[in-house]
C-alpha cells in the first residue's frame, strides 16, 4: 500500500502528468494485430486528457463535462458522467485502497510486481442480511462503523449474503503493475478477467503537463457537429 501511495502521489499531481502508452487486448479467440499509441495526462482533481489511436479520439474531462472529439466523423460528443473515472490507469491510483487486495507477487534487483486483486462487493443484500442476522445497524452499507463482529457471525453473514447473490459480479481477475525499483516508475499494467481477456498498458514515457490541455480550441473544430446528453453542455463548450 505504501508502495502504492507512492506511485500515485507521483502520476496524480495538482498539475497533471502526461503518460505516453501503448494498448493491447487480446482474449482466447482474438488478438490485435498492432498496438494502439495513446496520451493520458492525469490531474489530481479527477480531471483527464485522453488521446487515443494516433489522435483520431481524444476525450477531455473536465470534472463536470465529457468531451470526446471523433475527428475522422468530424463529432464532438459532449456527455454528464460520474466523477469516478473508468479509466483503467486512474480507477487504479484512486480506488487501490478501498477496491483492492494489494501484494507483491515478484520482485528482483530492478524491478517489482504489484498485484491487485478486486475486493468483493456488496448490494443491498448486505444489509438485508445484517437485519435478518440482527447485528448493529451501523454495519450497514455504504457507512460502516468500524465495530468488530465475532467470528462465527461473520461466517453467517457471509452465508447469507452468497446465498441471496450479495455480491456484484466483477468482471477483473486481477491487475498486476510492473515498477522501476529505483523510479518507482509503472513499466507495465496488465488486467486479466474473467474470460481469457488481458488488457496491456505499455508505459513509454512520462513528463509533467498542465491544464492548458483540457481546453478545446474551438476554431480547430468550428465545423464538428456537436451532441450533447445535456442542453447545458454547448454553453460549456464553447
Amino acid at each position: 500500500k505504501k508502495l502504492m501511495e507512492k506511485i500515485s502521489n507521483q502520476l496524480i499531481k495538482k498539475n497533471g502528468t502526461l503518460i505516453s502508452f501503448e494498448y493491447q487486448f487480446q482474449n482466447s479467440s482474438y488478438k490485435m494485430d498492432n498496438a494502439i499509441i495513446g496520451k493520458l495526462a492525469l490531474f489530481a482533481n479527477n480531471q483527464y486528457y485522453l488521446e487515443f489511436d494516433n489522435s483520431k479520439i481524444i476525450q477531455i474531462y473536465n470534472g463536470d463535462i465529457l468531451k470526446t472529439i471523433l475527428k475522422e466523423e468530424q463529432e464532438i460528443q459532449l456527455d454528464n458522467i460520474e466523477s469516478d473515472s473508468n479509466l483503467l490507469i486512474q480507477n487504479i491510483l484512486n480506488n487501490y485502497q478501498s477496491n483492492f487486495d494489494i501484494s507483491i507477487i515478484n520482485k528482483n534487483k530492478s524491478k517489482k510486481i504489484i498485484q491487485l486483486v478486486p475486493k468483493n462487493r456488496y448490494n443491498e443484500i448486505h444489509n438485508i442480511c445484517i437485519q435478518e442476522l440482527k447485528l448493529p445497524d451501523c454495519l450497514q452499507m455504504p457507512n460502516q462503523c468500524k465495530i468488530g463482529i465475532k467470528k462465527e457471525d461473520t461466517r453467517l453473514l457471509k452465508e447469507c449474503i452468497n446465498e441471496k447473490g450479495g455480491y456484484k459480479e466483477d468482471k477483473i481477475l486481477k491487475i498486476e503493475i510492473t515498477v522501476d525499483n529505483k523510479s518507482l516508475v509503472p513499466e507495465q499494467i496488465n488486467q486479466f478477467n474473467k474470460y481469457n481477456g488481458n488488457t496491456s498498458i505499455q508505459i513509454n514515457e512520462i513528463i509533467d503537463t498542465n491544464d492548458s490541455i483540457l481546453t478545446i480550441d474551438s476554431l480547430l473544430y468550428q465545423d464538428f457537429e456537436i451532441s450533447s446528453s445535456s442542453s447545458d453542455s454547448k454553453i460549456i463548450l464553447l
